[in-house]
């Protein structure tokens, strides 16, 4: 006669619900990284791509309201959190190096004094940046060249104050491999901005800054081979 051991059999059932609980979970996580991955590897190129994502979220010098404005924690957590485009502003110092810094000096959100143009970059790398209530922090100003090696892949980056200094910048985003994860801005004449474009079809992206009537920013446009406008 067969007996059937309903001990045995219950703790069989429960061991193969628990390893398909944990089966589940692992498919779930995956698309989840998946996902993550796709949103945060996105170029210049396919952020017009409306079918994969219809609204892009960008973030204004960083993560501000948890970090100092500027800042690589500032720009990891706009990471983090999977935010698309993350905006910075960049200076140059007295040695010729570039710097993340909205004001032209220095003592708004930073415990140093004096212009960023009068300023060495060990000067500048000395100092603590201040949080959004200017009190100071433990996190220091950073180089353009530390900000690259970090957004390649995972955020596209947006310089601000880059009008007139493209030809400064461009060599720099290059030696990064960041071309397709750059955009930069001025305000200059179309004829300016499609000179650009021809000369880097691979990025970066040339980003027009206009005011104006509405009559003149239609022209503009016609006029301008430019895939984003401010």
């Amino acid at each position: 006669m067969l007996v059937h051991n309903n001990h045995y059999l219950n703790r069989v059932y429960i061991y193969f619900f628990v390893h398909l609980l944990q089966y589940l979970g692992l498919i779930f996580c995956f698309f989840l990284v998946a996902n993550l991955y796709v949103a945060q590897s996105l170029s210049v190129w396919n952020i017009f791509d409306t079918v994969q994502k219809g609204v892009l979220i960008a973030a204004h010098r960083g993560d501000f309201k948890n970090y100092p404005e500027n800042s690589i924690p500032g720009i990891l957590s706009c990471i983090t959190q999977g935010v698309d485009i993350v905006e910075i502003d960049v200076q140059k110092t007295s040695d010729g190096h570039f710097v993340l810094m909205h004001d032209p000096k220095l003592n708004r959100t930073t415990n140093g004094k004096g212009k960023v143009s009068q300023r060495t970059l060990k000067y500048i790398l000395g100092l603590k940046l201040k949080d959004a209530k200017g009190n100071l922090t433990n996190y220091s100003v950073p180089t353009l060249d530390s900000v690259l090696k970090i957004i390649k892949g995972k955020i596209i980056l947006n310089i601000d104050k880059s009008n007139g200094i493209f030809d400064q910048l461009i060599p720099i985003i290059q030696s990064h491999q960041c071309d397709s994860f750059v955009i930069l801005k001025g305000n200059n004449s179309a004829a300016y901005f499609n000179n650009y474009y021809k000369l880097y079809p691979k990025g970066p992206l040339f980003m027009p800054i206009k005011n104006g009537s509405n009559t003149s920013l239609d022209s503009f446009l016609i006029t301008t081979n430019t895939k984003l406008i401010e």
